[in-house]
């Protein structure tokens, strides 16, 4: 017997990154994302529908994701980060055998053998293709969600920027996908306090809120809000106390300080990372299997309680770079869960579409702040951008049909607005994790915006202009099909 239904949600996202800087921020960071996690996980997926019934999913993959995916400079400088890190593991292999290191050695074979399994399915299976695998693991057995361009706090947009950051988000996942999305994935959880006039235009029924426990700024929804629910989301994310943590699992902070490979365990939480003991992937493996029938048993037990509460279901939603570059077994986790979910009678699996009828409104206080996207520390970002929107707005307006040139500069300054509208900046910099590097590209974006502007303003074309847009579009190149005029 049934008790209630269960919707998987993974969101997708990685800042625009092509081009723009090395280790450990730029492009690498993006091959090792997708070495660790996109490829691992549209392997297991793949092979998941293979050996059994159809396990639905709901996926948002932020559109300037997809682009930086579908990408040629992306692919082709995978393939050299994969023979540099085929390099580094051989280079740690007979570092470990000349030393006698024996379980050292043992790790080595074990990532070469990790690293063929990554690249064959990326170059034979997949075809460096990975929004073409994507788009084919979709068209059977999942569901799309709609994010933002460039994966914007929605909140702060005036209703011309909200417009233009979907209507080019949505254009993209049709472009790439095949597929227009049924709801809209809210970065952090921000849901503008006016609602979301355009979401009909577009087809949306409903917004996923963020996979994170803050959440913020819900109240006056035109869409039926749903929220993944904390408590089993909790299992894996609380920090110090969700799975990741366990002694056994791959410690993510200490690195190899010649190849900076991840050769050891957790250990302990509160253990200093000199003293992290090695890595055994065989143990932590096992481990995965323990996590996951618990997983399984907590969704059941949550389903008991919250059903007759007349609660339809449970909504539980991820970050995918969890899976694999967080936590290195998780994309193990995720398959035992799903299949422990798929074969369980009293549970039934669904899409967040097919759970969405049956769940209401939920509002919060409008005028709650976010503790990063409101925050001081990011005060300046804020009035530069909304700056930035309203010199777009109005240029765009004094220019409907501009064409030639100036068409192509105002649209190149609407890509670098949409780019420096990230919510990945503010992030960074309100958190510490790569402040530096955040300032420096948030910077980067909109001086290029302002100075495309200036030659629109300026006068007459000049060769030096002309150079310049030649050079920054092929630098920033997502969104081929962008049009200023939505500004306008």
């Amino acid at each position: 017997m049934i008790t209630g239904n269960v919707a998987i949600v993974l969101n997708a996202h990685f800042p625009y990154v092509r081009r723009a800087g090395r280790w450990p921020h730029g492009e690498e960071a993006l091959h090792g994302v997708i070495a660790e996690s996109y490829v691992p996980l549209l392997a297991m997926l793949y092979d998941l529908r293979n050996s059994g019934p159809v396990v639905p999913l709901t996926v948002s993959i932020s559109p300037v994701l997809l682009e930086q995916l579908a990408d040629p400079v992306i692919n082709k400088h995978m393939l050299f980060w994969l023979a540099e890190y085929r390099g580094r593991v051989e280079g740690d292999l007979a570092r470990f055998e000349a030393e006698g290191n024996g379980h050292g050695a043992y790790l080595a074979r074990f990532y070469g053998d990790w690293l063929d399994h990554v690249g064959h399915s990326f170059v034979q299976r997949f075809g460096r293709n990975l929004v073409a695998a994507t788009r084919g693991l979709l068209r059977e057995t999942g569901d799309v969600l709609l994010a933002p361009a460039t994966y914007a706090y929605l909140p702060h947009l005036s209703p011309i920027e909200l417009r233009a950051q979907l209507e080019v988000g949505a254009m993209t996942v049709l472009r790439h996908l095949g597929k227009r999305p049924n709801g809209l994935w809210l970065p952090a959880g921000g849901m503008p306090a006016d609602g979301l006039g355009i979401a009909e235009e577009l087809g949306l029924s409903y917004a996923v809120g963020s996979a994170h426990p803050i959440t913020s700024r819900t109240a006056g929804a035109s869409l039926p809000l749903l929220h993944p629910d904390r408590t089993l989301v909790e299992h894996v994310v609380a920090l110090g106390m969700g799975y990741p943590g366990d002694s056994m699992y791959r410690d993510f902070y200490r690195h190899h300080p010649e190849s900076g490979i991840q050769y050891w365990r957790v250990t302990g939480l509160e253990v200093q990372q000199e003293v992290k003991a090695w890595y055994d992937p065989y143990v932590a493996f096992g481990r995965v299997e323990e996590h996951a029938a618990h997983f399984v048993r907590a969704v059941r037990e949550r389903l008991h309680a919250v059903v007759p509460q007349a609660s339809p279901g449970v909504v539980v939603a991820f970050d995918v770079d969890l899976f694999g570059h967080w936590w290195f077994e998780g994309v193990r986790w995720l398959q035992h869960v799903l299949v422990g979910l798929r074969d369980a009678d009293d549970v039934q699996l669904t899409t967040a579409t097919g759970l969405q009828p049956s769940v209401p409104f939920a509002d919060a206080d409008p005028g709650e702040a976010h503790p990063i996207f409101d925050g001081p520390i990011v005060t300046n970002l804020r009035q530069r951008l909304a700056h930035a929107g309203a010199t777009l707005t109005q240029i765009a307006q004094q220019n409907p049909s501009a064409e030639g040139f100036v068409e192509a500069l105002l649209g190149q300054a609407t890509r670098e607005l949409l780019l420096a509208q990230s919510s990945d900046w503010p992030t960074l910099i309100a958190t510490g994790m790569a402040r530096g590097y955040a300032e420096h590209r948030f910077d980067e974006h909109l001086s290029r915006f302002e100075q495309l502007i200036r030659y629109v303003t300026d006068g007459p074309i000049t060769s030096e202009a002309d150079a310049y847009l030649h050079e920054i579009a092929e630098l920033d190149n997502p969104f081929p099909f962008i049009n200023y005029r939505l500004y306008s």
